[in-house]
C-alpha cells in the first residue's frame, strides 16, 4: 500500500511538471501547414505566387526542435523527480515505440497493399533502416530518441558548463559535416549526422529552460520561506 502510494505521488509530481506551452502548439501548426503546402507544391498546386515546393523540410525541422525540446524537458524531470535514470529510460523507450509504431505499421501496410513496399521492404522499415518516400523522418527521430537518454544522463551528471559545451561542440560538428555533405542535409536519406543540428538545439534550449526555471522556483521557496 505504501508502495502504491509513493508511485502514485511520483506519478502526481511528473504531471505537475509537464507543463503545456500554446505557443510550440501553435509552431507545430505552421510546421504542418509547411510539411502539407510543400507537398501540395510538389503536386503543382501552388497556392502562392512564390512556389513552395521547396518548404516542407522547413517544418520537418520545426517538428525535429520541438521534438527534441518536449522529450528532453519531460525525460530530465522524470528522472530528477523518480531518481532513477534506469527506469525513467526505459518508460521513455517503451512511450516512444507504442506512440509510433502503431500507426507506423498501419502505414507501411497500406504501401505494401499498394504495391510501393515489398514484404522485405516492410521487414526493413520496422527495422528502421529503410524508408519509402515520406516516412524518412521516422527512423531519423529514432535515431535521436535513443541517443537523447545519453545527452540527459550526462547533463544530470556533469554541469551546466560542460554539458553545454559538449552539445556546442557537438553542434559545430555536425554543421561542419554538413557544410561537406550539403546534399544529405536536404536530403531523405537516414544518416542522422548532418541533421543533428536541429535536435541538438532543441535540447540546448530544453536543458537551459529547466535550468532557468528550476532557478526561478527555488528562488520563490527561499522568498517564500522568508
Amino acid at each position: 500500500m505504501l508502495k502504491r502510494l509513493l508511485a502514485m505521488t511520483k506519478q502526481s509530481l511528473i504531471n505537475e511538471h509537464r507543463e503545456f506551452f500554446p505557443a510550440l502548439h501553435g509552431l507545430r501548426g505552421i510546421a504542418v501547414l509547411f510539411v502539407v503546402f510543400s507537398h501540395l507544391g510538389g503536386l503543382g498546386l501552388f497556392l502562392f505566387p512564390i512556389p513552395h515546393d521547396g518548404i516542407g523540410k522547413v517544418g520537418v525541422w520545426i517538428f525535429f526542435v520541438l521534438s527534441a525540446f518536449l522529450l528532453t524537458k519531460n525525460l530530465y524531470q522524470d528522472i530528477k523527480i523518480t531518481a532513477s535514470s534506469l527506469s525513467s529510460t526505459i518508460k521513455y523507450v517503451v512511450h516512444r515505440i507504442f506512440r509510433i509504431y502503431p500507426l507506423y505499421i498501419v502505414v507501411l501496410i497500406l504501401h505494401v497493399i499498394r504495391g510501393h513496399i515489398s514484404i522485405i521492404g516492410f521487414i526493413k522499415h520496422l527495422a528502421l533502416i529503410q524508408a519509402w518516400g515520406e516516412l524518412w523522418a521516422i527512423p531519423v527521430e529514432f535515431q535521436y530518441y535513443l541517443l537523447m537518454p545519453v545527452i540527459v544522463i550526462i547533463a544530470l551528471f556533469l554541469s551546466k558548463k560542460h554539458t553545454g559545451f559538449l552539445l556546442l561542440t557537438a553542434t559545430i560538428a555536425s554543421l561542419l559535416y554538413g557544410t561537406t555533405h550539403s546534399t544529405d542535409v536536404f536530403s531523405n536519406e537516414l544518416n542522422i549526422i548532418p541533421k543533428l543540428v536541429p535536435f541538438l538545439l532543441g535540447s540546448i534550449l530544453s536543458l537551459q529552460f529547466y535550468s532557468n526555471n528550476n532557478c526561478n522556483y527555488s528562488g520563490r521557496n527561499r522568498d517564500e520561506r522568508r
